[in-house]
């Protein structure tokens, strides 16, 4: 499989995993808490995107493909704030695996995957909610951005961090585990044409079914 080819599946595994991600929370995103959506859809499908393409940057791209998707669903509350929290996350996914990536990728031992997950998930969650405090007045100008009301607002958000953390201590040992499967997903002839149409079929279902 030469350069060129590994860029496309690349891409088009951002798509597919970044279309699902985006899938789930326009579905799912007002029937559960913010701290399920991340610790078990968000950490769930970066971590298991991460082992099966080991690719540095793709969780990135799959938090923007996620909140563009988000952004065309009318249903829910702030859209922008949630489409904000997905980008977030993606960033946050991708400092933690670069800061802590030698120990992940080469680690065995289950309680090194459960404190990755604990970690990623408590990360992504607090800065998610922090950062969608500070950014969403620049899109609401009525929305002024009070730093008293944000540290009254922080001790809760933390605390929803914590569950987070904790369920993503369960769901990163599971996610890791797909990886041979998904590798040989990869590597199969359908690769192409079962990912696209599953990547279309998530875009489709939130524009037609959901407006």
């Amino acid at each position: 499989m030469n350069k060129k080819m590994n860029k496309k599946k690349i891409l088009l595994g951002v798509v597919i995993f970044g279309s699902i991600w985006g899938l789930l929370e326009c579905v799912l995103g007002s029937y559960l808490p913010g701290r399920v959506m991340t610790g078990v859809v968000a950490l769930g499908l970066m971590t298991a995107s991460r082992f099966i393409y080991n690719q540095k940057g793709m969780q990135a791209g799959m938090g923007l493909i996620a909140a563009a998707l988000l952004a065309v669903n009318p249903l829910g509350g702030c859209v922008i704030c949630s489409a904000i929290a997905l980008v977030v996350e993606g960033a946050v996914f991708e400092l933690v695996w670069f800061t802590f990536s030698p120990d992940i990728e080469k680690a065995e031992s289950i309680g090194i995957k459960v404190c990755a997950g604990i970690v990623t998930a408590y990360a992504c969650l607090t800065i998610a909610h922090v950062m969608g405090q500070v950014v969403t007045p620049l899109f609401f100008p009525n929305a002024k951005l009070q730093f008293g009301d944000l540290a009254v607002f922080i001790p809760t958000i933390l605390s929803k961090g914590l569950v987070a953390g904790l369920i993503g201590g369960v769901v990163f040992p599971a996610a890791a585990s797909v990886k041979q499967l998904g590798v040989s997903f990869l590597r199969s002839r359908q690769y192409y044409s079962v990912g696209s149409i599953a990547a279309a079929t998530c875009w489709i279902m939130v524009i037609i079914l959901f407006r």
